[in-house]
């Protein structure tokens, strides 16, 4: 009886780690993903009614990105809706105050064509390794301190009063290489900058690649 316990025990132990095993291998080499975070900060100079359009999150060749499906107001309050304008979508946003819009998603890279590297430091693609970028794209006006630009539109009841927008993109790509060795890095898209009535472009600056 001894016997046959032990060597249940054992058959028990050894299906317990082949299923480990087995999970270990199977579930991390299909759950790296790409973390995209948008923030969007608006600020008028002074109160006032305002309606800016400002750029979206997009991927090659789609018109909008699932980034921007999560998008909410964090700080304060206002109206706002995905529109068409002449250079391309853009989110527009009508308010009296200062406005915070956040989004965060994940998604499974195996589901992607992304190819995040960190050799993306000095990229001036709209999409750097294929991955969502900024509609209203203007790589013309690209240089060695920046890698393009992208137009904005402001309108408001004072028109002197300007209003500064600060808006960033973030793509991390999470390695998942084994249970305790998860390995994250990235790069940042950011647009900081005061416009005024009408249209105009905000230089697109490259935050920089992160990595441990």
């Amino acid at each position: 009886m001894k016997k046959i316990l032990k060597i249940s025990v054992g058959v028990i132990a050894i299906i317990i780690i082949l299923v480990g095993v087995i999970w270990y291998k199977g579930g991390f080499e299909s759950r790296d993903e790409v973390e995209c975070f948008y923030y969007v900060r608006i600020s008028p100079e002074d109160i006032c009614n305002y309606t800016v359009y400002l750029p979206i999150v997009i991927e090659p060749g789609v018109s909008s990105s699932d980034v921007m499906k999560t998008l909410q107001i964090t700080e304060g309050s206002a109206q706002w809706q995905i529109i068409d304008t002449e250079y391309g979508k853009a989110l527009e946003v009508i308010s009296n105050t200062t406005v915070v819009l956040s989004s965060s998603v994940s998604f499974d890279i195996s589901e992607k064509t992304w190819r995040p590297t960190t050799a993306l430091k000095d990229s001036k693609e709209q999409f750097p390794g294929n991955c969502p970028g900024l509609s209203m794209w203007n790589n013309t006006t690209a240089t060695p301190k920046s890698m393009g630009s992208t137009w904005f539109y402001c309108s408001a009841d004072i028109p002197q009063k300007n209003i500064t927008i600060l808006l960033s993109l973030e793509n991390t790509y999470v390695d998942r290489r084994s249970l305790s060795n998860t390995i994250r890095y990235g790069f940042g898209t950011m647009v900081e900058g005061k416009i005024f009535t009408g249209w105009q472009m905000l230089d697109v600056n490259r935050g920089g690649i992160y990595a441990p």
